[in-house]
């Protein structure tokens, strides 16, 4: 699977659908082996794709799934594997909007 800078619309799609599956799903699962597999080829899609990363930090702005990843979640590592995907994000999202954010602190 190719992570360019700006794919096509079509090839970030499939990046959300695989994102949500796989953390639907993992969360879910028995066997959590290749979990952390996954979890680095998200990280490495998320720190090279803005706007995957824009969108993976608007999903977890609903209540009920930052309630569901990250407060009641019931296996501990998931918790800490989507917190530490949502930090990729927001360095990438910030590297991105650094010069936006500076200007409104101004």
């Amino acid at each position: 699977m190719c992570f360019e800078q700006s794919p096509a619309r079509d090839e970030l799609e499939i990046l959300k659908f695989m994102i949500a599956f796989m953390l639907t799903v993992g969360m879910r699962a028995q066997h959590r082996a290749p979990i952390p597999t996954y979890i680095q080829y998200v990280r490495k899609a998320l720190k090279q794709n803005y706007k995957l990363s824009l969108w993976f930090l608007e999903t977890f702005t609903n209540h009920d799934i930052i309630r569901e990843f990250l407060v009641d979640c019931s296996v501990h590592d998931m918790s800490r594997f989507v917190s530490g995907l949502l930090n990729s994000a927001m360095q990438t999202v910030y590297k991105e909007e650094e010069a936006s954010i500076v200007e409104y602190i101004k």
